[in-house]
């Protein structure tokens, strides 16, 4: 199977998806809605085609373009590459400043994605140019042999699936946040019993009722333990804690 068929596959479900949220909510916006949708989708049609493909970049990445800074680190690296034949023409370079890795990535049809980890180590001198020109190569080498081409395209056609699950995300993870429960630690005492060897549980100072009644393990011993019984008649207690969650 080619890198495009399996491709196809991976992205189909996102694609069909994004179709039947159109075609069910479409219908059911106003107008100005319905006018955002297809203002979308001539979106979707003029990014296919590798037009303003530095703004798609910009907005479905967070792709940045280069600082003068920067400029001056990537420098030494693009010479290099460019003295081995290496650099196309029309490459653009974008930074992605929150990314800590030191991957080069590509998207579209001439865009690198340089993270600011890998600047930040360039800068420092933890990564030397030859590295670095080694990392950019990979990147150069996906988008000549094409595999990045529909990267920009899928990712604004699948919005209608990809907005709504990363809301639900974020709510998901604000609800994680919330002290929904109170932690309780209950000390118990555990004893060894005379008789059949099994662990019994009571909370110290606590008179026999129906939430302090020992909690007998003889049960689970079975001959094994009563057979020990003999020599496990010690009584001295042993500490231990219980945690429970009550929710609120």
């Amino acid at each position: 199977m080619t890198h495009a068929a399996m491709k196809g596959a991976a992205t189909a479900p996102q694609v069909l998806g994004s179709v039947a949220i159109l075609l069910v909510v479409g219908p059911l916006v106003p107008a100005w809605a319905g006018l955002g949708l297809g203002l979308g989708m001539v979106a979707v049609l003029v990014v296919a085609t590798g037009l303003c493909e530095s703004t798609a970049a910009r907005l479905l990445r967070g792709a940045h373009k280069t600082t003068p800074e920067q400029d001056r680190l990537l420098a030494p690296v693009v010479t290099d590459l460019s003295a081995s034949g290496n650099w196309p023409a029309g490459i653009q370079v974008r930074v992605l400043p929150a990314a800590s890795g030191l991957d080069v990535g590509a998207t579209g049809r001439n865009t690198l994605l340089v993270t600011g980890g890998l600047l930040r180590a360039l800068d420092s001198g933890t990564v030397s140019c030859e590295e670095a020109a080694a990392l950019l190569a990979h990147g150069l080498g996906r988008l000549a042999a094409g595999t990045t081409r529909s990267d920009l395209t899928i990712q604004a056609a699948t919005l209608p699936v990809a907005v709504p699950l990363t809301a639900a995300r974020f709510v998901l993870g604000g609800l994680r946040a919330l002290p929904l429960g109170t932690t309780m630690t209950i000390p118990l005492t555990t004893t060894r019993s005379p008789t059949s060897g099994g662990l019994r549980l009571r909370r110290p100072n606590d008179q026999a009722s129906a939430h302090s009644r020992p909690f007998d393990t003889s049960h689970l011993l079975g001959a094994a333990g009563a057979g020990r019984s003999s020599r496990s008649s010690s009584q001295t207690p042993l500490c231990v804690e219980y945690h429970a969650v009550i929710i609120a």
